[in-house]
This record gives C-alpha cells, structure tokens and sequence, in this order.
C-alpha cells in the first residue's frame, strides 16, 4: 500500500474515489480543479491502483499570524481494510504535512455515537477539548 497526498498526476484516482465511495461521478476538470487549490489536501491510500482509503483536509488560515490550521474533513476507509491501521496511517501522513508546514494544529469534528472514529482519534493522541461541543450546519442545496 502508499499513502501519498494526491496531485495532478492523480486526478484519476479522486474520480474513482468519488465514484467508489459516495457514488458520484465528477470531470476531470473538476478534480483537476479541487487538487489544483493548494489550500485542499486529499490524501489517498492506494493498494493495487485503487484507493482503498483517504482523508479529505484543508488548510485554515488564521489572523493571528499563529500559524494555520489543518481540519481534517473526512477519513473513509473501505470495510476490507478497516482496524488493520489503513486510518491511523492516513492521520499520521497528515500530521507530518503539519509539522513539515508549520500549522499550529490540526484538528476533527465527529460524534460520540461514532465508536470508531473516537477510538482511533484517540488513539493517535488526539483531545477532545470540551465534552458539550455541538455542529451546527446550515444546507444552502
């Protein structure tokens, strides 16, 4: 398996991703556009030429001049290679995006009920810095 941040090259592999994980079709144009803005990460976990994992992140900027920060967006992982460390690997690839870049932090948002992610988020020494946070979204669609 690689793990590696996708690039133009890799276009093809966020249309398979797209297609194999929400079952959406989208352009080439259209990924060429998304991994063309640097502020957009997407890193994917290849085995055999196909993306079996991958975390969607992006760059926040702060005002403060205290450094960026990296939201992770999204960590999906194909059943098949689930609790083998195909997640872990992925954050950890994530992480040392931040260190070599300078971000202050790094953080995720997920629920309680969402016994996997809390227990890998964990894990790799993630905190939860309050125990009452809640999301509020606002579709515009």
């Amino acid at each position: 398996m690689e793990y590696k941040q996708l690039n133009m090259e890799d276009a093809h592999f966020l249309k398979d991703l797209a297609r194999n994980f929400k079952g959406t079709r989208i352009d080439k144009y259209t990924a060429e556009c998304f991994i063309e803005n640097p502020d957009n990460y997407l890193i994917g976990c290849i085995d055999d030429n196909k993306v079996v994992g991958f975390a969607l992140c992006y760059r926040l900027q702060r005002y403060d001049g205290r450094g960026d920060m990296m939201y992770v967006h999204e960590v999906e992982v194909k059943e098949a290679y689930r609790r083998k460390g195909t997640g872990k690997l992925l954050l950890d690839y994530i992480k040392l995006i931040c260190v070599e870049n300078d971000f202050s932090k790094m953080f995720v948002i997920t629920n309680k009920s969402n016994t996997p992610a809390m227990y890998l988020y964990e894990k790799i020494g993630a905190v939860a810095m309050h125990n009452d946070d809640i999301v509020f979204v606002y579709n515009f669609d």
